[in-house]
């Protein structure tokens, strides 16, 4: 584990420092899971193969901002007054458990789908989904689940996957029709979880998941 901040203070040199430590860790990232705590707690855990960046928004303490920062898209925000540490895992034991723990559950919300059909012409289409993913054990980094999408309030798509938690930290998903997809991106922050996968074998489809904790 690096820790990158014990305490953040607003302040130039803070920023500078953390930037400079943020683009020392960046070339690894990918096999690498961030933590932010605010008042002690984890306030928002993600890991990304894309976040290459951050930024600080805000005139003054009360406004200020630190952001994520994936491919010119924002990914994530937090309160800088109220962030007291942020954290780098990898390998370990800890972060996998709160990960598969965080996702444990049923979440609902928004996808969007893009694929390319037989004639190479892209195909996108939008609508609710729910997921849920149920932990196989307590000590399991896998589990089992289903997918529910609707469009117009009609279900088009019912599908139960099994799910892993690979070593790179990203989530690989295996539904019964076939379907392998593996994640490219996923924030849980709180209750909110943004999920996007993409079709393993040629990358061809993509599903991003906007969703919120059911129970």
């Amino acid at each position: 584990m690096i820790r990158l901040l014990s305490s953040l203070y607003i302040g130039q040199k803070t920023i500078l420092a953390l930037t400079i430590l943020f683009a020392i860790a960046t070339p690894c990232l990918a096999q690498k899971y961030l933590e932010v705590y605010q008042d002690g707690n984890l306030a928002g855990s993600m890991f990304s193969a894309d976040i290459d960046s951050i930024s600080f928004t805000g005139n003054d303490t009360a406004s200020r901002h630190i952001n994520f920062w994936s491919k010119g898209h924002l990914t994530n925000s937090f309160a800088v007054n109220t962030v007291d540490s942020i954290m780098f895992r990898t390998e370990s034991h800890d972060t996998e458990s709160t990960l598969v723990q965080q996702l444990n559950g049923t979440w609902q919300g928004d996808i969007e789908t893009s694929y390319f059909d037989w004639r190479g012409v892209k195909v996108e289409s939008s609508g609710t989904a729910e997921m849920t993913f149920i932990l196989a054990d307590e000590a399991a980094r896998s589990g089992t689940g289903i997918e529910v999408d609707y469009q117009d309030g009609k279900q088009v798509y019912w599908m139960p996957f099994t799910w892993s938690l690979e070593d790179d930290l990203r989530l690989r998903l295996e539904y019964s029709d076939q379907r392998k997809m593996i994640s490219k991106e996923c924030i849980l922050s709180g209750d909110s979880l943004t999920l996007v996968l993409i079709d393993a074998t040629d990358g061809l489809e993509t599903c991003i998941y906007h969703l919120t904790r059911k129970n």
